[in-house]
Order: C-alpha cells, then structure tokens, then sequence
C-alpha cells in the first residue's frame, strides 16, 4: 500500500532551499496580454516589449543577433565582378548586376554580340553605396533588385521584427559609367538616387528608372534618352538636375518634380519624338489612352500620346529652369499644379499633339 505524500516528510533531495543571496528562486509570469492590447498599440515596440509573437521560436538554436544599425554599407563582389551584393545599413540585401538589356519588339537597336560588362559598389556617407560600371555598352542593363534574408534552420515560426523598420531601398549616392555608355540602369521599385548619375556618350540610353530622386541627385546624358521613370517624387535641389544632350523621349513622374537651388530639366532637342512602350511597371507613352474606359464607347476621338506624364505639381523655383531646346512634340501631362511657369522654356511644339496641359492651377 502506497503511503500518502502528505502523510509524511519529503525526501531530503527535494525541499526547498534559499540561495547564497537568501532570495527566492525566480517565478515567471506564463499569461499573455490579450489580443486587443497589440490591436490598441500597434507599435512593433510594443509587440517586442511583450514576445508576442515571439521573437526566436522555442528550441532554434541561438546565433549572435546584434540590434541597431551597422555604421556603414558592407558590399561583397559575386560572379566574377559581374555583380556585388550589398547589405545596407538598415538590414536589407540588394544584388546590382549587369546583364544584357532586353529590349522590346521593333526596336531600333538591332542584336549584337553581349560583352559582358563589371561592377563594383563601395559604402560612401550616411549608408549610401556608390557604384562604378566599367566596359559596359548599349546592351549592358544595370539592375538592382533585393535579396531576401536567408531563412535560418528552426527560425521558420520567429517573427522578423527588424523587417517592420525596413524600407527596402538601396540609397545610391553615385553612378560612374566609365566606358560613357549603359542601355539601361533600373532601380524603379528598390533604389533612390542622391547622387550623380553621368552617362557621357552620344549612344542612346533605353531607360533609366528609380524609386525616387532625393535631394542631391543629378542625371546627365549624353545622347538621347528613351524613357526616364522616377516611381515616386523627384526633388532636385542644386547642380545641374537633369540635362539630356539630345532628346528625351518619355518622362513619368509619380509624384512631384521640384526643381530648386540652380537645378533645371534641360533637354537639348525634342521631348517625345519617338513613342515609348510601357517598360517594367512602368507606363509607355500611351498611358492616356489606357485611361479611356472602352465598354459602350463610340467616341473616335483621337487620344494624344504623352511626352512627359507628372501625376504631382511641377514646381520651378527661382534660378532653376525647364527647357526643351528643339520641340515638343507630344502632349506634356500635368495633373498637378505649376508653379514657376515663366521658367519654362519650350521653342516650339509639334502639331497635333504638341502641347500642356496642367490639371491644376497655374502660376508665374
């Protein structure tokens, strides 16, 4: 017969003994907070304080985690200099790479041999990178796309709480093109540029493409360039802002473009001489007929094609200038407002389609 535990003393081995500093051995608190707490205070802060969820999943096994920033950018060269991959001071991970540019049915450029071009990227000031290309040509692409983090053995049910701070752009601070000629340089979704960007040849340029022009930033080309795509504002505050040697055929601008500080828009020749397609994400130089709703329409009105697309306000400030040397020969859309129209500058406009037309309000 079994006696009773409580009938007698325990054994020697399992009383309860105070430490050496007579404290008592520590007790957790195992409820949690309910789920309407983190819905009332959103802040990841908040879900962190509370490891809910939790931060390492029970049982992974441990590795070094570092909290905060890394002082600068860190680059590391793969594929035998065709391309670098960054990490940047927030965490996130790009690939830049040059590949041979991939160009559209019917296009001018015919198909030639692709000699490969190379890449290096270094960490400049407040975590920006800057890049050099060297033998590249017309065919060479200068992509810039993000790497996810790489997935940990037993970390499949950790929450990341460093990815809610990230904003997943690549801050560049300078381009050098060194042969003076590129095809293409594509960063619409993942990269901003402060810097300058020098394309110095005659050869035309496909598209260049970003997330957004920061203060800082400078575009200069050469020769023609087809399309220039800026996904959100473009905010250029001194230098020379974005001059083009030849023509500019396609300019979108999701945002506003503000020029200030002696930064100005100068395109030597024509603005939208040769219809551009839509490239990527972004839109071609139809983008107003797309707009059209076609179901019960009968209308056979001729819709314009666009040389310039800016869904913000265009703002010229003082000792800035926008200028198109030669003619414009497509209709430059404004949905926004202008401020500084009598900065601007256009010789001619090309009939039928040669026009402005500004949504908003319009000022001098």
């Amino acid at each position: 017969m079994s006696r009773d535990r409580a009938a007698g003393p325990r054994a020697g081995k399992r009383s309860f003994r105070p430490t050496i500093d007579n404290q008592l051995e520590p007790r957790f608190l195992l409820s949690r907070l309910p789920g309407q707490a983190f819905i009332t205070h959103p802040s990841p802060g908040f879900a962190f304080k509370h490891m809910n969820p939790e931060f390492l999943s029970p049982g992974a096994p441990r590795f070094p985690v570092k909290f905060g920033h890394n002082p600068e950018a860190t680059t590391e060269t793969a594929h035998g200099g065709q391309s670098v991959l960054v990490g940047t001071t927030a965490g996130d991970h790009f690939l830049i790479s040059v590949t041979q540019l991939q160009l559209g049915q019917g296009s001018a450029i015919g198909p030639v041999q692709f000699q490969p071009a190379t890449v290096r990227a270094y960490p400049m000031s407040n975590g920006r990178v800057g890049i050099i290309v060297d033998a590249s040509n017309d065919q060479t692409q200068l992509s810039i796309n993000p790497v996810p983090f790489p997935q940990r053995k037993g970390y499949a049910h950790s929450f990341a709480y460093a990815e809610t701070k990230r904003n997943h752009l690549l801050n560049i601070g300078s381009i050098i093109v060194s042969s003076g000629s590129i095809g293409a340089v594509v960063g619409f979704h993942t990269a901003d540029l402060s810097g300058p960007l020098n394309i110095t040849g005659p050869q035309t340029v496909d598209r260049i493409a970003f997330d957004a022009l920061l203060p800082g930033a400078s575009i200069t080309v050469g020769g023609s360039l087809n399309t220039l795509d800026i996904l959100h504002a473009a905010t250029l505050d001194g230098g020379p802002g974005i001059v083009i040697g030849q023509d500019l055929n396609l300019l979108n601008v999701g945002e506003t473009l503000s020029l200030s500080g002696g930064a100005s828009l100068l395109i030597a020749r024509d603005s939208g001489l040769v219809l551009q397609p839509a490239k990527g994400t972004g839109t071609g130089s139809d983008i107003l007929a797309q707009n059209i709703p076609l179901v019960g329409t009968t209308s056979n009105i001729a819709v314009p094609p666009v040389a310039a697309y800016i869904q913000g306000d265009l703002d010229v400030g003082p000792g800035s200038s926008l200028v198109i040397g030669r003619g414009l020969d497509q209709t430059f859309e404004i949905l926004g407002s202008v401020r500084g129209s009598s900065r601007i500058t256009i010789t001619s406009v090309t009939p039928p389609f040669g026009q402005v037309v500004v949504k908003g309000t319009i000022t001098p």
